[in-house]
């Protein structure tokens, strides 16, 4: 219900989309360059996201914030693959993105959605 976080993860929901469609097809420097858009999504969408766990009264924060590092941590080790042109790495990537969307974003995000709405400032976002 926050239109900007929603946008960002309609956005991961893109890029996953693309690779799947194009996985059989698709070249080294268009999986080099969609990872670039993740580590960049990343950056972003945690930043805004953790800005807005903070203002609420929301008690799972500090494991939130895990949660993303965990992201980031993962994605550095499929960056390895990547570099080495690993024919799997494509397969990792899909399975990691969907795996967070199923996990973290449907269940985790969801989860501090009601703290936001105690927030007269989040109502009208």
């Amino acid at each position: 219900g926050i239109d900007v976080i929603d946008k960002q993860h309609q956005y991961l929901v893109k890029l996953i989309n693309l690779m799947i469609d194009e996985k059989d097809h698709i070249t080294n420097d268009a999986v080099k360059a969609i990872f670039v858009e993740l580590i960049h999504y990343a950056n972003i969408h945690f930043h805004d996201e953790e800005e807005i766990v903070r203002e609420t009264n929301y008690p799972n924060k500090l494991e939130h914030k895990k949660e993303h590092r965990y992201f980031v941590d993962e994605l550095e080790k499929i960056e390895l693959d990547i570099i080495f042109e690993n024919s799997q790495a494509v397969e990792k990537m899909l399975k990691f993105l969907t795996n967070w969307l199923l996990n973290h974003i449907l269940v985790s995000d969801k989860d501090f959605a009601p703290f936001l709405y105690e927030k007269e400032e989040f109502e009208s976002v």
